[in-house]
Order: structure tokens, then sequence, then C-alpha cells
């Protein structure tokens, strides 16, 4: 977004459309970069040195009504021709982009996905196996890892600090790390069980992520196993055995969320237990979801508005300034 001279913004969206120019950070050929290849793996890419090429055409400078021509054009013309067409395209100056916001990210993905519908020639039936359950076992397995990890640490540290795979972590940090690993936690078992599904034996142990599809691992190994022996013999069958196992996902999913359950009761889930462990999945998603918001809000305090408004004449034009570039009504 840029902030105009007159208090307007103007939002700057350039490489989405097909028509549009796709900018690039100039680099050195392998050949020609001994020096750049010599430097440590940290140093090789250095922030500053990445400067976006936005524009390689002069700008065609004519004469003015006067006879002469414009000095700082004639002396920087590719400069010249970029002004220009934020002008005229943009209605933006050189000057406004003093109090721009702008972020340069990869291209391919935004100008490719609406190419996508017309480059996929498969049959109309077929469908990629993706999960994009939020809660769900893969993730969740991970997070009892990271609680295991921060209960094992606090166990034996008595200190302020103590040290992990090389890092110091400060006690109290990590005792914070570890209320918000069980609220997540309470969170993602809540939200799997609330899903009513029948529970599979099979979903209990690890999880792994095939491309996008959360599968339990035993499952997949079947799969595989299956495939050594020439059961499943060809590619419409392996799809075929995919698919299943991708339709039973809630089931699996249950059938981990009620294993982990059980170990961390110490005996086997009643229906009232069940019931406990969803209301206390719906609570820790609120509680998760207003920290999230409170992060959100401390990133729109007056303290974050550092820089912005550098030639506003008080505080309630820097503070104006703050809300139009961040979006904050």
């Amino acid at each position: 977004v840029v902030c105009k001279k007159d208090g307007t913004t103007v939002n700057v969206v350039i490489g989405e459309d097909e028509a549009d120019p796709v900018f690039c950070i100039s680099d050195l050929l392998p050949h020609l970069g001994s020096q750049q290849m010599s430097k440590k793996a940290t140093e090789v890419i250095e922030g500053e040195m990445l400067d976006v090429l936005v524009g390689n055409r002069p700008l065609v400078i004519e004469e003015g009504a006067d006879g002469e021509k414009d000095a700082d054009a004639e002396k920087n013309p590719v400069k010249a021709g970029v002004v220009a067409l934020l002008k005229e395209q943009l209605g933006i100056e050189e000057e406004d982009l003093l109090s721009a916001e702008l972020e340069v990210v990869p291209a391919g993905a935004a100008r490719d996905l609406a190419k996508w519908p017309q480059r996929d020639r498969r049959d109309r039936y077929a469908g990629d196996l993706i999960n994009f359950e939020e809660c769900n076992p893969y993730i969740a397995e991970r997070i009892t890892a990271a609680i295991a990890a921060c209960e094992e640490l606090l166990g034996r540290e008595t200190g302020d600090v103590c040290t992990y795979r090389r890092l110091r972590i400060r006690t109290g940090m990590l005792r914070r790390g570890l209320r918000l690993y069980r609220l997540a936690q309470e969170k993602y078992l809540g939200a799997m069980l609330a899903a009513g599904k029948e529970p599979d034996a099979d979903g209990t142990g690890r999880w792994a992520d095939a491309g996008g599809m959360y599968i339990p691992l035993r499952v997949m190994e079947g799969i595989l196993d299956r495939i050594d022996s020439e059961e499943l013999a060809s590619t419409a069958e392996v799809c075929g055995a995919l698919k299943k196992a991708h339709e039973r996902y809630g089931e699996y999913a249950v059938g981990w969320a009620l294993h982990r359950l059980e170990e961390l009761l110490g005996h086997r889930p009643t229906a009232v237990d069940i019931e406990a462990a969803i209301e206390a999945g719906t609570a820790a998603a609120a509680k998760l979801a207003a920290m999230a918001a409170d992060d959100m809000r401390s990133e729109q305090e007056a303290s974050m508005a550092i820089g912005y408004g550098i030639d506003a004449p008080d505080d309630e034009g820097r503070m104006a300034d703050f809300r139009a570039v961040r979006g904050i009504r």
C-alpha cells in the first residue's frame, strides 16, 4: 500500500495478472561470482545486496516548452521511465514512496494459480488426496513430543536457564511454552474427538505426511507391503488403496485421539471423559484465539508506530499514517 501526499491510499498488486511485469533480483553467474562463492553459507546472500530490478528501459526525454530537457531525467533516464509509469498507471509520485509499505514475494504461485484449472487435463473424477484439517494427528504427535521435551528439561534443570541441543532457554519461557503446548494439545484432541467418527485402531501410532495426505504410518506401510508382494499391481490399484485410506481419515484420527486421551487419563476413556475432553478443547481453542487477537492488537499499538509519519507535524499525523499503512480502522 502507498499513502499519497493528499492522504489517500493506493493498493499496489503487480505480478498476479498475466500481463503484469515480473521483477527480479540481480545476481552473478557462477563463473563470475568467485568472490561470492568464497564466502561462508551464512554470508553468501546479504539482505542489503538483494536489489530488485523494476525497470531497464530509458525514458525518451523530450524538450519542454522552454526548449530545455529535464536535467534529472537526462541524468537517470531509466529511473525517470519507472517514475513516469508509476504516475501514469497508479497515480503515484516519487515522494509518495516515502510512506509506502511494499513487499516483494515470488510471483509464480499467484500467477500460475489462475492457470491451473486449464492446465489440469486429468479425468474430471480424479481428485487430490489432501487433508486440510488444522487439528490432525500428524501435528498433534509433534505437540506431544514437544510437551515431553519441555517436561524433561524442567524436571532436570533447577536454575534460571536450561540447555537444549546447545540452545540456552530461560526456565520461565520454557514453562510458558509448556502451557501453550498443553493448550494446543487440548484443542487438537477436542477437535478430533468432536468429529464423532467411529474410532479405528489403525490410527494409533505414528503418522506420516504423504504429500499433503495425513495417513497412519502402519496403514502406509501396509500399502507398501502390498505393492512389494504385487497384491497391488497397477497404478489404479495403488490409487484405490490410497483413496480408501484417505476416506477413513476421520476414523483413524479419532482412533489416535482416543489412544492419546487414554495415555493422559491412565484408563480407558468413558463417554463422560470424552465429553469433558471436547469441552476442554473448545475452551482451549477460544483461549488460543484470544491470545492471537491480543498479539494482533499489540502490533497495532502506538509503540509499534516508530518510523511512520516521518514528515507528520504531530503525533496525530504520525498515528494516522501508521493506521493507514497497516490498514487499521
